[in-house]
């Protein structure tokens, strides 16, 4: 991975989640959560994609900021740009994580609300 790869993540991971977040993006197999209980009930699709959506332009948004804080700050205490690249892929990996099991929290937080409601 190169700096521009590291930097453009944060934004990419923003401008992919934005659709989801909006509710714009119908079930399908290809973008957005695909657990099968999800994908089979557009009243658990929708919500879960959106809430999952904000999430993931909340870490969009943190990996720029940290990123550019890090990348400014990098050249002027003399930090290597493979450190940088380095820290920007671990980052991008612990919030990849952070999503996935996130995800599954609210997959499962909006099933538990939607099984209540149709009781």
């Amino acid at each position: 991975m190169d700096l521009f790869t590291i930097y453009g993540l944060g934004p990419l991971f923003v401008l992919v989640s934005l659709p989801l977040a909006l509710g714009k993006i119908p079930p399908n197999g290809l973008y957005g959560i695909r657990l099968p209980s999800i994908m089979e009930d557009p009243a658990l699709w929708y919500p879960v994609n959106r809430g999952v959506g904000r999430e993931m332009v909340y870490l969009g948004v943190a990996q720029t900021v940290v990123m550019l804080t890090i990348g400014l700050g990098a050249s002027r205490w003399g930090v290597p740009q493979r450190t940088v690249v380095n820290i920007g892929a671990g980052l991008a990996l612990v919030f990849t994580l952070c999503l996935v099991v996130r995800s599954l929290q609210w997959s499962r937080k909006v099933r538990a609300a939607h099984r209540d409601d149709s009781v």
